[in-house]
């Protein structure tokens, strides 16, 4: 008996010695601020969120309306031209508007030259006719300024029995210039540049001074003059020439 007891005092001190064998543990120092940090073991540690898909059935979702068409107003067809900007017609270039130009210029405006003794032929010639000469030259401004409307006056009344013709008084070498002043004027009548003495001619026709407006009657002779075109017209009324 006294045996058993020894056996069970032996079992008792090794189990108290194997508890007393586990290792404590360690304490930790307290840090800097007088804290201890607990063991790693202890830290919470935030568990990861997973995205997880939506649970909401695909039938429930909400969903976004298409945005609102924007209202706009068709044009009719027949209204198209309205709101089109006007066609732009092409610029002339240079060579079109030259040749507009020219073409806006007779082109048979010729300036003869004749001297004194041509000149009675061409008068002879018209024998039988009323002819209207209209004697100017360049450095007469008033020449110049009535010949527009002795123009006038040509085209409105020439005819068969009526010739219109104009005499310049100018020297020959100013023929180039006279005869552009004609074609700006564009007198398509018989233009003649008379190579004579101006002196010889007022004496022969008995005018003085320019411009000169003569009506020659069909007998060749000097029927009226004057210096006012105005005054031609009328004159011609009472010979009945229209």
């Amino acid at each position: 008996m006294i045996r058993n007891v020894r056996i069970l005092i032996s079992g008792l001190v090794l189990l108290s010695l194997s508890a007393c064998g586990k290792s404590e543990p360690a304490a930790q120092k307290p840090n800097e601020a007088g804290t201890v940090k607990a063991p790693a073991k202890d830290e919470a540690v935030a568990p990861k969120k997973e995205e997880k898909a939506s649970s909401i059935p695909a039938a429930d979702r909400p969903t976004l309306a298409p945005p609102a068409p924007v209202a706009t107003t068709k044009m009719p067809p027949g209204d198209a031209s309205k709101t089109a900007p006007p066609a732009t017609k092409p610029k002339a270039t240079d060579s079109s508007a030259e040749k507009g130009k020219a073409a806006s210029k007779p082109a048979d405006v010729v300036l003869q030259v004749v001297n004194e003794k041509e000149f009675d032929q061409f008068l002879a010639s018209h024998k039988g006719k009323y002819v209207v000469i209209d004697a100017w030259a360049l450095w007469c401004i008033q020449c110049r300024q009535k010949f527009p409307k002795y123009m006038e006056l040509a085209n409105k009344k020439a005819g068969e029995k009526l010739v219109f013709v104009t005499a310049n008084f100018d020297d020959t070498d100013q023929q180039e210039e006279a005869q552009e002043f004609l074609a700006e004027q564009e007198s398509e009548l018989k233009n003649l540049l008379i190579d004579a003495s101006i002196a010889k001619v007022q004496e022969k026709f008995k005018f003085e001074g320019l411009p000169q407006y003569l009506i020659i009657g069909p007998d060749g002779e000097v029927v009226f003059r004057t210096s006012e075109i105005e005054n031609v017209a009328p004159k011609l009324d009472g010979f009945g020439v229209n």
